[in-house]
Parts: C-alpha cells; sequence; structure tokens
C-alpha cells in the first residue's frame, strides 16, 4: 500500500456570533496502487482528448481510477458555519426549493460536481463571515444571469438561503496555486495556498511532483468554466466527485469558478449528508437591478418566516 503523508493545520474565522470554519490540511490516498499501467501524463491527455459528447463514463472511471494516488487537503465543515444557496425567480415558497433537487427526475444531467445518479446539495462558503453580503453574492453569480453575464440587462429577484453545519462534515478540497490568481484577496484561499505548499514540502521529494501534477490537474478541471452548459464538459470532475464520495468523503470543497476564487469557496454535499448535517437557518431575498452601462445593483426586499409546515411567508 502506499505511504499517506499528512500535516494537519487550522483555520478559524470568528464571526459576530462566533461562527467559526476550521481547515484540517491532509494528502489523501485515493487508490491504493503502487504499480500503474499508464503515466499519468498519458492519463491526462487521454481524459482531454476524449470526445465527451459520447459521455464515455466508463473509460473516464477507468482512467481515474488508473491514475492512481492523488494529494488533496481534506476540509473539516464545523458545526455552526454557515452555507449560502440562491435561487432566482418568484417560486421560492418552501424550505425544499431552496435544497437540492429532491426528485431523480429534476436532475438528469451531470454538473460540476454531480451526476445523475448522485445528487448534491451546492453552496457557497465564505473566510469573513462578519458580513453576509460577500456570501450571498458568491452564491448568486453561480445562478444568475444577470451577474454573470456581461450582455444582459434587466431585473432579478434572488431569494437566498442561509444554512447551517449541524453536524460536523468532511470534503475533498480541490485547490492548486496555479488555478486562483485572487488568493491573496481571500484569506481562506490564501491559507489553504500556504497549506498546500506546506504539505507539498513535507512530501519525500520523489512523490512531491507526482501528487502536485496530479492537483494541479484536477484543479483545473474544477476551475474552468462551462459558457455552452453542456453537461458533458463536467463528465470528469462529476466522476471525480463521485470517487471521492465512494471513498468515504461527504462531497468536494472548490473556488468560485464564476468569481474566480476572488470572494469564496463552493461546496458541493451528498444528499444523504444534506439531509442529516445541515438545515436551513434563514431566508431573505434581493431585487438585482443590471443597467444597460453594465453597473448592478443588489437591493435588499425582505425576510421570510420558516413555517412549522416548511412553508416560507414573506415579508414578516
Amino acid at each position: 500500500m502506499p505511504i499517506l503523508f499528512f500535516m494537519r493545520y487550522s483555520i478559524k474565522c470568528y464571526a459576530k456570533i462566533g461562527i467559526f470554519f476550521f481547515l484540517m490540511a491532509i494528502f489523501v490516498i485515493f487508490v491504493g496502487k503502487d504499480d500503474f499501467d499508464m503515466q499519468f501524463e498519458e492519463i491526462k491527455e487521454r481524459l482531454l482528448r476524449m470526445d465527451m459528447q459520447s459521455y464515455p463514463v466508463e473509460e473516464v472511471r477507468f482512467l481515474l481510477r488508473e491514475a492512481g494516488p492523488s494529494g488533496f487537503m481534506v476540509a473539516s465543515l464545523e458545526v455552526g458555519q454557515r452555507i449560502v444557496r440562491a435561487r432566482v425567480g418568484t417560486n421560492v415558497m418552501k424550505a425544499t426549493d431552496l435544497s437540492y433537487r429532491h426528485s431523480p427526475e429534476l436532475n438528469p444531467h451531470y454538473w460540476r460536481a454531480s451526476t445523475p445518479d448522485m445528487r448534491m446539495f451546492y453552496g457557497c462558503l465564505v473566510a469573513d463571515e462578519t458580513s453576509a453580503f460577500p456570501s450571498e453574492y458568491v452564491s448568486a453569480v453561480e445562478c444568475s444571469r444577470l451577474l454573470s453575464e456581461a450582455c444582459v440587462d434587466g431585473d432579478e429577484l434572488v431569494t437566498f438561503g442561509i444554512w447551517k453545519v449541524v453536524r460536523s462534515i468532511s470534503v475533498i478540497e480541490v485547490i492548486h496555486p496555479n488555478y486562483f490568481s485572487h488568493a491573496e484577496e481571500n484569506p481562506l484561499l490564501k491559507q489553504a495556498k500556504f497549506q498546500y505548499e506546506s504539505l507539498l514540502a513535507s512530501c519525500p521529494k520523489h512523490l512531491r511532483e507526482e501528487l502536485d501534477q496530479r492537483a494541479e490537474f484536477f484543479s483545473y478541471v474544477f476551475s474552468r468554466p462551462n459558457p455552452s452548459k453542456r453537461d458533458y464538459e463536467y463528465l470528469i470532475s462529476a466522476l471525480f466527485s463521485e470517487m471521492s464520495v465512494k471513498k468515504g468523503y461527504d462531497g468536494v470543497l472548490y473556488p468560485s469558478v464564476a468569481t474566480d476564487g476572488m470572494v469564496g469557496l463552493n461546496v458541493a454535499l451528498t444528499d444523504r449528508v444534506a439531509d442529516k448535517c445541515v438545515c436551513l437557518d434563514s431566508v431573505s431575498r434581493y431585487k438585482i437591478h443590471r443597467m444597460e452601462d453594465g453597473s448592478v445593483s443588489m437591493e435588499y426586499k425582505d425576510d421570510g418566516y420558516l413555517m412549522p409546515n416548511g412553508m416560507i411567508r414573506y415579508g414578516v
């Protein structure tokens, strides 16, 4: 079996109400293989050249298994950590509307960290929780056309659900310093970058380049934009996430693609973990307005009251 090298660090980002985020950094060995039939460079090139339009799911899975040991950090989301989810439109009337898509029929596609057979709860974390606005902004960018597409103008109503972690959650953190150029502007990303470099330096020299090469590739896969929204473009990251879950982790954590890692981190949790480990704490609505000159305003509208029957009553 390969040797498991690990070190631990912690980050505590305290808010006014005492919420903190604890980050535990560990190099994870995904696949227990000492000998490989292919070099990783060959595997990487095959994955990048593959015609994803034909949905070669089993071939991608095979190549991910053949990739062998990969070095990643493990993040622990502790009790009290906030996760923000956003929904665009006026039809957010119950708590489940702010959760993952419960019906399998509503999730027939691949997404960045989910497959048709593995539903995920997507949300956003931020380093500084003294204000809710930054986390709401990042979450809105991920789903709002007005914030993500420069050529669009108009109005949108966005509903934000603030979820709190009630049981500790363990996720694989997919990050590499080369692909998140704005990490210096985000304390959490900056610290994660430092942790990664420290962990790499602690490894034996003969493994350092191998682990770094794999982490760099998968970070690229998670960070690349997909303007076409064709689901087959997510096959590698989705099946990587599937492999992480099958190894016993609760999901994956990665910098926000829409904001180039400047403001926050995205998290994707399995539906089982979301049902047991997070609960909806508060709801608020904002009106987003984008003018023809490209300027954007985000105006608070009202709060939502969570009713005992799971419905949301606004304007209370």
